[in-house]
């Protein structure tokens, strides 16, 4: 991961970067191997971003990617794609403001928004996307949830201005 600077965490038949997933040894087969293997991939990307969070980051890049990539990388990915706050749709603004007050799971976070019909889920990963894609938020690398929120910031202290 650290060589390559940047990966994709599941396959992409299109992409040209290396995936974590098609890294992943796996052997199962079967009518639910892809879904096992898809779980493996997630906890390993867990497992990568928990034991080594000062080299890897995950998170979501522009198009909606979910990606690993090393500190180095993060910084040229931020100089380029970071956005101020207040450049983001209030929505983004809104869950930012809910976010800043303290580390915050997915499901907890729409509902505190007061987005809880289907059609208004869409809005939250929309708003949510557009945070990450931005680095404006982060996930909590250390955190049992692969969900649990934080301001960008926080977690990575060296962007701070």
């Amino acid at each position: 991961m650290l060589k390559v600077g940047l990966a994709d965490v599941v396959h992409n038949p299109k992409g040209k970067q290396p995936t974590l997933s098609d890294a992943l040894a796996f052997t199962a087969n079967g009518p639910d191997a892809w879904g096992e293997k898809l779980g493996q991939v997630w906890a390993l990307r867990q497992q990568l971003t928990a034991t080594y969070p000062e080299q890897i980051f995950s998170g979501k890049i522009r198009g909606g990617r979910i990606i690993l990539m090393s500190m180095e990388r993060l910084h040229e990915q931020y100089a380029r794609y970071h956005r101020p706050l207040e450049a983001c749709s209030d929505l983004a603004q809104q869950l930012y403001a809910i976010i800043a007050q303290g580390p915050i799971a997915s499901l907890p976070l729409r509902q505190a928004a007061g987005l809880v019909t289907r059609k208004e889920r869409s809005r939250f990963e929309r708003a949510l996307q557009e945070l990450q894609t931005t680095f404006n938020i982060a996930r909590s690398p250390a955190a049992d949830s692969p969900d649990l929120w934080v301001p960008f910031t926080q977690q990575y202290s060296q962007f701070a201005a």
